[in-house]
């Protein structure tokens, strides 16, 4: 097992772009890359440069949040030790769930009533805590990475 991140928790950039996948599509070479362009995607859509309708809106919102998710994770999970055995089995799990809760969330919606509206809305509150729980993780964790970094970054030049 490789440890994702090694790069972030503990200075080094060594290693191959594999290894420094996104905890949750491990093993997918240039995940980092496919999550960064979904995070690019929200440039156009967000600023209202693209004409979209709901359902589109809804779509690269989702598809946003998948990628900041994974980039919001890449210091917790590489600190805390969280990680798991890379294969394609859970690469594709978890391609699978990305694009299962994109259709999910359309059938819901158009489904309408007061329990799609419930259970929605309740989906976006927990949501909504878990992305400020990673941010929260990242600002407690990101000062003893970074002094990390600059003291290994002394060490090596000192040698």
């Amino acid at each position: 097992m490789r440890r994702c991140l090694r790069w972030c928790a503990a200075g080094s950039t060594a290693g191959p772009p594999e290894e420094r996948c996104c905890p949750f599509a491990s093993g997918v070479p240039g995940s980092l890359w496919i999550h960064g362009l979904l995070l690019l995607v929200m440039v156009p859509f967000g600023y209202h440069l693209v004409p979209q309708n709901g359902v589109l809106r809804t779509l690269t919102g989702q598809l946003f949040a998948v990628g900041l998710v994974c980039y919001l994770s890449l210091l917790p999970t590489a600190r805390l030790s969280f990680w798991w055995k890379h294969s394609k089995r859970m690469s594709l799990a978890y391609a699978v769930c990305v694009l299962g809760s994109l259709v999910i969330v359309q059938c819901a919606v158009h489904a309408g009533g007061r329990v799609a509206g419930a259970v929605l809305a309740w989906l976006g509150l927990v949501g909504l805590i878990a992305l400020a729980a990673l941010a929260i993780a990242n600002l407690v964790l990101l000062p003893p990475a970074i002094r990390r970094v600059i003291r290994s970054a002394r060490v090596s030049v000192a040698s």
